[in-house]
């Protein structure tokens, strides 16, 4: 009797014992923020980035950003951001699913509309020189499209609009991009300026700047003209050439900025989103003025990006997408970007920048390849196997055989091309990955009706 008592304590111990050291051991993992097929991403492997690809109708918003969007506001109560798209609708997505976690009041709207709750100055941010502002302006004006002005007016116009937001700032007028396009362009409002600097390099400046010769001055102004027109709409410059009604560094606090814009201003949407996201990155690199003890308790931030294809950047001087996003990622910033193929992102980035953006993303949800190309570089990025091959040879009657190593593709470019809809293949930043199939979720988390009922309407 002694003996089972004894067992049984020993037993009992022994459980107990094992039972803290998996709860210790647990309480050193860190959290996982999302899960997805037997995955678990921390906020350290998520912010190795995210790149989702797919043919048009494969399933790359509904499985997979709003998917990742659900475990985010389900697992991470205090994470920040920013979300751009080229369909405008994006927005919708994300007030619906953080309305449905009770974050409705974290979301920041910035709406064209006749009476917009939120304003925010694109220029407005004091803490940012001048001249950071206005390579802002440039770069977000060459990835529209203006890649063809000459280098010389290219170079004067970042030059002047630099100092125009700081001679508006010297006059006590209100730094926008509105009223820098206005003193720069209509020599009315320039002169007007001048009779309020009293900087006396300022003064020289402009002086100079209206005593060009006129072909000149006509180039500089048309290209200034190119850069800043698109902020000069009314409806666009109540939204972003007003006093701010919030502040970037909010999202470091939780808060979560969008875009809504009427189809009749896709280009303005492409510049301010692009805008607001190198001001993104120029925030996250702030963080690394603060010292390690407050970068540690930093929240995580995440730039969700739709159609990246039309947000991406790339610049000589200025900050390029694909040499920013390998070192935000040490901010506690995490890309999430959906593309159509990655042959989208050459035009813009050319072929070497935009592999080198694509390989920084270490986590992927690969849906229906839609295009070779496409389909081959996924294939290289799931890498290759070691596979014997066997032949058989005759020769003067006599059959050998002969064994071989030959690289064989894990998953075969043909195979990316057959996907289904909403099926992809998933990639985990570290841990693999596997063929799965995501169904389309709606804000508050259940798999849209059209899918469930799929089977019985064909």
């Amino acid at each position: 009797m002694n003996t089972l008592a004894v067992i049984a304590s020993w037993a009992s111990g022994v459980i107990l014992g094992t039972i803290a050291l998996v709860w210790l051991l647990s309480l050193k993992r860190e959290a996982a923020i999302i899960r997805l097929k037997g995955f678990r991403w921390t906020r350290q492997q998520l912010c190795q980035h995210v790149l989702i690809t797919g043919a048009t109708g494969s399933g790359k918003t509904r499985s997979g950003i709003v998917a990742l969007l659900l475990e985010l506001f389900r697992n991470d109560k205090e994470f920040g951001g920013l979300c751009v798209d080229e369909k405008g609708v994006l927005h919708e997505v994300i007030v619906d699913i953080a309305r449905n976690s009770g974050r409705a009041e974290d979301v920041i709207l910035l709406e064209v509309a006749p009476k917009p709750r939120h304003r925010f100055n694109l220029v407005g941010n004091r803490a940012l020189p001048f001249a950071t502002l206005a390579q802002c302006v440039v770069d977000t004006a060459v990835a529209m499209g203006n890649q063809h002005e000459q280098s010389f007016f290219r170079s004067a116009a970042q030059i002047h609009i630099a100092k125009a937001l700081e001679a508006l700032h010297e006059a006590g007028f209100q730094v926008t991009l509105e009223n820098a396009h206005n003193l720069l362009v209509n020599p009315a409002d320039t002169q007007r300026a001048l009779r309020q600097i009293k900087s006396p390099a300022l003064v020289e400046h402009f002086e100079q700047y209206l005593a060009q010769p006129p072909e000149q001055l006509a180039g500089v102004t048309g290209t200034v003209r190119n850069y800043l027109h698109h902020f000069t709409s009314p409806e666009i410059a109540e939204v972003f050439c007003r006093d701010s009604t919030f502040d970037l560094a909010d999202v470091d606090r939780g808060k979560i900025v969008c875009i809504s814009m009427p189809q009749r201003y896709q280009t303005e949407r492409r510049f301010v989103g692009t805008f607001l996201k190198l001001l993104f990155f120029n925030h996250a690199l702030t963080r690394f003025d603060a010292p390690k003890a407050v970068r540690d308790e930093a929240n995580l931030l995440v730039l969700v990006v739709d159609e990246c294809q039309h947000f991406v950047t790339t610049s000589e001087h200025g900050m390029s997408d694909h040499n920013v996003i390998d070192v935000v990622r040490e901010a506690k910033l995490a890309v999430i970007a959906a593309t159509q193929s990655t042959t989208s992102l050459v035009p813009v980035l050319g072929l070497d920048r935009a592999r080198v953006y694509t390989l920084n993303m270490r986590s992927r949800l690969i849906f229906t390849a839609a295009d070779e190309v496409d389909a081959r570089e996924s294939a290289d990025f799931l890498g290759k196997k070691d596979q014997l091959v066997r032949s058989l040879s005759s020769h003067g009657g006599r059959i050998t055989e002969s064994v071989r190593d030959q690289d064989e593709y894990r998953v075969k470019p043909n195979k990316l091309r057959k996907l289904r809809k909403n099926q992809c293949v998933l990639v985990h930043s570290e841990d693999g990955f596997r063929k799965v199939t995501l169904p389309p979720r709606e804000a508050d988390g259940s798999i849209s009706e059209w899918y469930r009922w799929r089977w019985f309407r064909r």
